[in-house]
């Protein structure tokens, strides 16, 4: 990262954390299952199912499992290029988000269809593993109503993960750190949308591995207070192994 790198992101984030026009502090739960295949040395297929629950935050309440908050499917397809470039894509996402209405726990559903497009560069420093990404998502927002609406979301990923203990040649734990911090088009205006920031464990076997961690989201909303999310994460990444690589 050059000089003028280091000052950009030092501005943003003074900017962004000086605002303090905060809604009330939420507490979710966050899991998700994402299935991979190998095809051959360059082509790799994949599915993540994400499930969410949230507290009903409005009525003080911590219990992150009191309500359902979203439920997803994706299909994902990814090309390896040397140098640790991969190319990827997600030609569909369905999404229901769920929103607490009011302290009482009404409900409301809407639905969405996504579509996204990126990619990735890996970096291995001695043990220290990087990996950035860039992805563009449209989201078409209401899909099912009359009163559709087209998304923008500029996403920007950035993980590291190191070893802590290497139990045998298949099984190690690691330290694992990531952020995604995500921009977006709504309506004519542009502005930020959300930033993540995960902190936990990963636990790793073969071509497999389960994390868990603490995840914190700020992140805007639509009457532009910025919402304070904590956020229990779970996510299992199973790879189904080839009998006969080509």
């Amino acid at each position: 990262m050059n000089l003028n790198d280091f000052v950009k992101r030092i501005v943003f984030a003074a900017l962004l954390f000086s605002n303090h026009l905060y809604a009330q502090e939420q507490h979710e739960f966050w899991s998700k299952l994402n299935l991979t295949k190998e095809v051959n040395k360059h082509w790799i297929l994949s599915v993540d199912l994400q499930y969410r629950r949230q507290s009903n935050y409005l009525a003080g309440n911590k219990n992150i499992f009191q309500y359902n908050l979203s439920n997803s499917f994706r299909v994902w397809i990814y090309y390896k290029l040397p140098r640790r470039w991969e190319l990827m894509s997600s030609p569909i996402a369905y999404f229901k988000d769920i929103t607490l209405k009011n302290k009482d726990g009404v409900l409301s559903n809407a639905y969405e269809l996504r579509t996204m497009l990126g990619a990735s560069k890996s970096y291995e420093l001695g043990q220290l593993k990087n990996i950035n990404r860039a992805l563009y998502e449209l989201s078409f927002l209401n899909y099912n109503a009359p009163g559709m609406v087209l998304r923008h979301r500029y996403r920007l990923f950035n993980s590291f993960d190191y070893p802590i203990r290497r139990f045998n040649e298949t099984h190690s734990l690691y330290y694992y750190l990531f952020n995604e911090v995500f921009y977006r088009t709504e309506k004519g205006i542009s502005s930020f949308d959300q930033d993540h920031l995960f902190n936990g464990l990963r636990w790793k076997w073969k071509e497999s591995d389960i994390n868990i961690g603490y995840q914190y989201t700020y992140q805007k909303s639509i009457t532009n207070t910025f919402l304070r999310k904590n956020q229990l994460f779970i996510f299992l990444n199973l790879s189904i192994p080839n009998e006969k690589r080509s």
